[in-house]
């Protein structure tokens, strides 16, 4: 209210001053009153006090706005921290970050969304700690499939994985919410199952399934069936959301919502990851060629991230992998009711994911310059996916 008053006086100031300035003009000349443009000027100057009191009276509402979040975060950080578990538990409408919602009414399927190096395997030991409670998913294993029919280009698998999917999402759907988180990937376990079922339908060329399906999928260390990987090959491996949310919207659309999680990490450690310590770079020519296919992979998952319908079909949140593994307060309480999880604080304290320090990058001036090159360019190709997930949440 004082930031509007103050607003209102200001061009009360400038008006009455105007008037002035225009009575003194006048009475020092000679022509006839003042002309139209001056009674223009102060209807002008009249439009613009109403607009900053209007500006003042929205600024006042986002304040209120921000407060209102701020508190609710507090309120959320605090019961983590002690251990409420009713404050934690999710609801039909949990709220998630920008104002978007879980819907608890759905049943959950959650698909972690990352680059190489960015905490897949932390999920996994995540999820393994809740026991039944978290189930692997059919459905993910056959969108992987429908995304392997297209960079395979074999295409007559495509449809018959489509329909195998949608009805996976019916059925697991079907057993309603509360009682199990469906893992889409990051979880494993049902592989095997969805080749067997696709391979009923539909001639198969390749063996592999979705491992972590992070993008791209890491091909296995043993040659499959296209040979040693190569740059171009490695860099159509991507997983599908497209195909994910087919699935969901052709047999679950009021049942089931996926979430997906997108996993990001400080760009220099993903790089000393893939280059230094797993060395991953070695089979596609060099750091610079695994650099470039993970950007590529970032570009390719913002875009299908806005290709994501809206919740509460599906919706994105985005989780830095520096605070889950640290054990970030505000960050699990977040996770908690996004993964559909009212203990996810107590279980990541039992993830026993091995970590260990990435191994040094170059060490002379010329490949420091190049390696800050190669990490600027995958920084900026992560923040496009994290912008793409902020986006999709704003479309409720």
């Amino acid at each position: 209210m004082a930031r509007r008053d103050a607003y209102v006086v200001a061009a009360a100031v400038i008006a009455v001053l105007c008037i002035s300035s225009l009575r003194l003009s006048t009475s020092r000349s000679r022509a006839a009153p003042p002309p139209v443009a001056h009674a223009a000027a102060l209807t002008e100057l009249g439009l613009v006090a109403e607009r900053l009191a209007t500006t003042a009276a929205r600024q006042e509402k986002t304040l209120a706005s921000l407060a209102s979040s701020a508190s609710a975060t507090r309120s959320a950080v605090a019961a983590f921290e002690r251990g409420d578990a009713l404050a934690r538990a999710p609801s039909a409408a949990a709220p998630a970050a920008d104002g978007a919602t879980v819907d608890g009414a759905r049943a959950p399927f959650v698909f972690v969304a990352g680059l190489e190096g960015t905490g897949h395997h932390w999920y996994k030991s995540l999820f393994e700690q809740c026991g039944r409670r978290c189930r692997p998913s059919l459905v993910g294993p056959l969108a992987w499939q429908r995304a392997a029919a297209v960079f395979n280009s074999k295409m007559a698998a495509d449809a018959p994985a489509a329909e195998l999917a949608a009805a996976a999402a019916a059925r697991e759907a079907g057993e309603g919410p509360g009682a199990t988180t469906w893992i889409l990937n990051a979880l494993g376990g049902r592989n095997d199952d969805a080749m067997a079922a696709l391979k009923k339908r539909a001639p198969l060329a390749w063996t592999e399934g979705e491992g972590m399906a992070s993008y791209p999928r890491a091909p296995a260390p043993r040659p499959n069936w296209w040979g040693t990987p190569t740059p171009d090959h490695k860099a159509l491996q991507m997983p599908s959301l497209g195909a994910l949310a087919d699935a969901f919207r052709d047999g679950a659309p009021a049942a089931a919502q996926l979430r997906v999680s997108l996993a990001t990490r400080d760009a220099a450690a993903i790089v000393r990851s893939v280059c230094d310590k797993r060395n991953f770079a070695k089979s596609v020519g060099g750091c610079a060629s695994e650099v470039a296919i993970l950007a590529l992979g970032a570009g390719a998952l913002a875009a299908q991230v806005d290709a994501l319908p809206p919740p509460p079909l599906a919706l994105c949140d985005h989780f830095a992998f520096e605070d889950l593994a640290k054990g970030d307060a505000a960050a699990l309480a977040r996770l908690g009711p996004f993964l559909g999880l009212d203990d996810a604080g107590a279980l990541a304290r039992r993830v026993k994911a091995p970590h260990t320090p990435s191994a040094p990058g170059p060490k002379d001036a010329k490949g420091q310059r190049d390696r800050a090159t190669l990490v600027a360019q995958l920084a900026a190709a992560q923040d496009s996916a994290v912008a793409a997930c902020a986006r999709q949440r704003r479309r409720a």
